[in-house]
This record gives structure tokens, C-alpha cells and sequence, in this order.
């Protein structure tokens, strides 16, 4: 067999077998003409230039070696047991005394022992730092009848004792340890003073101005008061065998007086418009402290022992609430 026979068959046996899938035949190749040879590789595409991509940097804290800082834990208030007596107590406390119940509002002071007092219908306890609630109550309770005649006592008084409303014109009236002066005007005066026992003059210049006029009388008022305490508490400290460091004026709207342990008591000016058997009273109620600081039956004792009508004093001095006095 001639040797191209022999060729042209092994070509035919490769196609077949699909040995040379990218070759074509010489008969193909005359078919196609002018098409591309396949055997020929393309020339690859232009490559395009890539922009690359540039991101942004993100700032970078720097890492810190300290350990994390954790914010202050909220403490929560501690609860309250009586005991902790640096800031007063002024919420209504309520006591249960058997079926009933008492309010009551509570401060601390540095006194000896638990005070009670009823103003305005209200209990209000004064204790010592370091007395606890449940001992409070049991004073309430121990004193739960005394209590209750005092509110119903003051739930009773005539609501008719308003403060009155003090005029300062020429002729008004002023009332004056337990009776009245009447106001005058003068050109010729200088100064505030009395003229006769019953008149109280002042000068013309402040006629036209009540609250000039005001405060002339209310210094006067403070100025006779102090001169008239003074000299009762020497009478009445003298009987009872006492001394006193000082004596002050106070202005206090709950209570006429008040006694230190040292010895410095102070009176309510406003005592000046009483009758005098209730500045009395009060005198010798302050002075008997320098006895017994408290009101024990030891210190009625005291009191009486230097004036001895006090228990019907005192009934009538409780008619005659501050708050009803014209300054």
C-alpha cells in the first residue's frame, strides 16, 4: 500500500477516535475557504488597565494597657431604722395605738430624752440621736391619751382667733401686756416713745409710711420685752436658786421659750401683748429647766415652787395661739 494510503487511513482511525478533536482534515480545510483556521490561537483581547481599588483608612484608637473603667454603682438608700439621726425626719409617720392610728412627723435633736408636743392638731416628736422608731412609738403609745386630748382640745378652739390685722394710722390701737396703746404722731419727736402710760408716739415724718412705722414699734416692742425679761428672770432665778448665762429674744412661731443645758434661755418677744401673769408663767416654766431638763413631775414641782397658779395660767396662755398676735 502506498504510503499515503497508509497516512490518509491513520488520520481517518484518529477522527474517529477522537484523538485530534482541534485538527482538521485537508478535505476541510478546502471546504472552509477563507475561514479562520482553528489551529490558529487567537490573539488575546487588549487588557484593560485596572484602576485599583483604594479603600479608606479608618482611624485606629490607640490600645490602651489600663484596665476599663466601670461606672460608679448607684447605691441605693439605706432603709431608715431610727437610729441615723444627722438629717431631721419630716415625713408623716403614722403609730397604730390598739384600733386607732397617730401621725406623726419626727426630728432629732441632742436632747436627753423624747419630747412631745401637739401644734396645729399635729404630734410632732423631737428624740435624742440614737433612739430608734420603735421606741419613739412606744412614747406615743404610752402617751396616747394626753395626745388625743390635745388635738380634740385644739380641733375644738374657736377657729374666730385669726391673726388681726394691725393698723398704723393715728389713734389705732396696739395691744400692750394684756391692755393697749394708741398710736400718735408728733412733729416735735425725734424718736419712737411713750406718752403717759397709754399713748405711743412716734415721729410725724413717718406718718405717710406703714412700713417705716412698722418697724419703729417692733424694734420698741423687742426692746421693752428684753428689759422686762431680763428683770423677771432675775426675780424668779433668785427664788428658785438658779443661775443663767444669757438671755435672748426669739421669734419662733411655735413655742414661747426655750432653756439650754448651759444655761442660755430665750423668750418669744411676742410675749410683750400677753398679760403679764402669762410672761410669768413662761419665765418661771424656762427657769424650772435649769432644775430638770424635761417634764417630769419633778419639774411641774420646780414651777410651782416659784409661781403656783401656773396650771390655770397656762390653760389660758393656750388661748392665745402666735399665730393669732399681730406681728
Amino acid at each position: 500500500m502506498p504510503v499515503s494510503q497508509v497516512f490518509d487511513r491513520a488520520l481517518q482511525l484518529a477522527l474517529q477516535l477522537d484523538l485530534f478533536s482541534d485538527l482538521v482534515t485537508p478535505a476541510q480545510i478546502k471546504t472552509r475557504g477563507n475561514t479562520a483556521n482553528p489551529l490558529v490561537q487567537e490573539a488575546a483581547p487588549a487588557s484593560v488597565p485596572v484602576t485599583p481599588l483604594i479603600l479608606p483608612t479608618l482611624p485606629v484608637s490607640p490600645v490602651s494597657s489600663a484596665p476599663p473603667v466601670n461606672p460608679p454603682a448607684v447605691q441605693k438608700p439605706a432603709p431608715d431604722t431610727g437610729s441615723d439621726a444627722i438629717k431631721p425626719d419630716v415625713r408623716l409617720r403614722h403609730c397604730r395605738c390598739g384600733d386607732q392610728m397617730i401621725s406623726y412627723t419626727l426630728s432629732r435633736s441632742s436632747r436627753r430624752s423624747i419630747g412631745l408636743s401637739v401644734r396645729d392638731s399635729q404630734l410632732h416628736i423631737t428624740a435624742p440621736h440614737r433612739v430608734t422608731i420603735s421606741t419613739v412609738e412606744e412614747a406615743i403609745i404610752a402617751k396616747q391619751r394626753w395626745i388625743r386630748n390635745k388635738i380634740q382640745e385644739q380641733q375644738n378652739r374657736p377657729s374666730a382667733r385669726q391673726r388681726s390685722v394691725q393698723q398704723w394710722s393715728d389713734g389705732a390701737s396696739l395691744p400692750f401686756m394684756g391692755s393697749a396703746l394708741q398710736l400718735g404722731f408728733d412733729p416735735a419727736r425725734k424718736r419712737i416713745g411713750l406718752a403717759g402710760a397709754q399713748r405711743l408716739e412716734l415721729p410725724a415724718t413717718v406718718q405717710s409710711d406703714e412700713g417705716r412705722i412698722r418697724m419703729l414699734v417692733e424694734g420698741w416692742l423687742k426692746q421693752q420685752a428684753l428689759q422686762i425679761f431680763e428683770q423677771k428672770i432675775a426675780d424668779f432665778a433668785l427664788r428658785l436658786g438658779v443661775t443663767v448665762r444669757q438671755v435672748s429674744l426669739s421669734s419662733a412661731r411655735t413655742r414661747w421659750g426655750s432653756c439650754t443645758t448651759q444655761g442660755d434661755i430665750r423668750l418669744n418677744w411676742r410675749l410683750i401683748f400677753l398679760p403679764e401673769t402669762m410672761m410669768d408663767y413662761v419665765v418661771a416654766h424656762e427657769l424650772a429647766h435649769r432644775r430638770e431638763m424635761n417634764h417630769s413631775p419633778r419639774f411641774w414641782a420646780q414651777v410651782e415652787a416659784i409661781y403656783p397658779d401656773y396650771r390655770n395660767v397656762r390653760k389660758q396662755l393656750q388661748q392665745y395661739p402666735i399665730s393669732s398676735l399681730p406681728l
